[in-house]
């Protein structure tokens, strides 16, 4: 009886690290622009970055944080409801999300969709920043696509050598690195301590620790 009620415990401890790591492995934290980061002005090529090249190598799921990176006080960040906003860079239709004053924000993307994203500081005698072209629209996946079926085995002559293909390299926007973040850069890990912490209590409760 001893042995079962173990065996049962170690299922359930077992289960609780696959949970874990499967949290780890889902949600990436992205720096919108990546060097970049979030601005209207690009000093190594002397205008705006051109944010819809760079979201065009990103893979963005549900569960993923986009993390705005800029100075303080200079940016803020808006959201658009529709494209026609976005493109006109309407501001009297747009939700501030973050007023800038901290020089970071992070949003979760909770559900597949297209979402709009833009600065309205303003910049006296030339518009917002949204018109100087400080502006995303990404478009977020509702998962990972899942791998493709394996191939039904073929008999191969022994010590027959394999082959594999190396991962094609993402090139990121070329820029001047910002200030330092406690975030990951595109395509990164998030960290995921709350999930640390049930895994760790829930173990101990089940042990009997």
């Amino acid at each position: 009886m001893e042995t079962l009620l173990m065996g049962r415990r170690c299922c359930y401890v077992l289960f609780l690290i696959f949970i874990y790591y499967s949290q780890q492995s889902s949600c990436a934290t992205i720096e919108v622009g990546g060097p970049v980061g979030w601005t209207n002005f690009d000093t190594s090529t002397n205008k705006a970055p051109d944010y819809a090249t760079w979201v065009s190598s990103q893979s963005v799921i549900v569960g993923d944080i986009l993390a705005f990176k800029f100075p303080p006080g200079y940016h803020n960040v808006y959201s658009l409801p529709t494209q026609a906003a976005y493109t006109s860079c309407d501001e009297s239709k747009a939700t501030e999300l973050d007023d800038g004053k901290t020089g970071s924000y992070s949003w979760t993307a909770t559900k597949a969709g297209t979402y709009y994203f833009a600065c309205f500081k303003v910049v006296e005698g030339l518009g917002s920043h949204c018109q100087g072209g400080q502006k995303l629209e990404v478009v977020v996946k509702g998962g990972k696509a899942a791998a493709p079926a394996p191939a039904p085995a073929k008999k191969a002559p022994a010590l027959a050598p394999s082959s594999s293909e190396a991962p094609t390299a993402v090139v990121g926007v070329p820029a001047p690195a910002p200030a330092p973040g406690p975030s990951k850069g595109a395509g990164g890990l998030s960290s995921t301590p709350a999930w640390t912490a049930i895994f760790i209590l829930s173990a101990l409760v089940v042990l009997g620790i």
